[in-house]
């Protein structure tokens, strides 16, 4: 379903909040960094959920169980900046945004599979392209002796 102006509003405004909170008081947290890159907003702006991206990868789960155990605090915090805009500040839901893991991970399975293919068949990759016949001589499609389909 598509969002909603108001969706999309109240997400930019938590997400630059939140932002600055963190760049404030939380930017490293048990020696990650943390990056937010999209914040979804419920239909009814109820609940708030903010993607988050950690550096590095491999204390992600960490770095969003911190965030959910002090969601409380973090809430009030958004709550004395953006209160004279808003009128009900929206519950924080954390997730880990592993979109660039999954890029990492698509990438070097192409290179795996490039590598994979580079030392097997020489005879097809080599010369110029355009110098070589797509089609053998006797191909039906370029004989000139050829007139189209056999009439039986």
């Amino acid at each position: 379903m598509k969002e909603s102006n108001r969706q999309k509003k109240m997400g930019k405004l938590i997400l630059k909040e939140m932002s600055e909170i963190l760049q404030r008081d939380f930017l490293v947290i048990n020696g990650s960094m943390l990056t937010i890159h999209q914040v979804r907003v419920t239909g009814d702006l109820g609940i708030a959920r903010l993607y988050i991206s950690v550096f590095p990868d491999a204390r992600g789960r960490e770095a969003i169980d911190f965030l959910s155990e002090n969601k409380g605090k973090l809430r009030r915090l958004v709550a004395q900046r953006i209160r004279q805009q808003v009128r009900h500040i929206p519950e924080l839901q954390f997730y880990l945004d592993d979109t660039l893991m999954e890029v990492d991970k698509m990438d070097q399975l192409l290179s795996s599979l490039l590598h994979e293919g580079e030392g097997t068949d020489d005879d097809q990759v080599t010369g110029d392209p355009m110098s070589s016949d797509p089609l053998p001589s006797d191909s039906p499609a370029i004989n000139p002796k050829s007139s189209g389909p056999a009439n039986s």
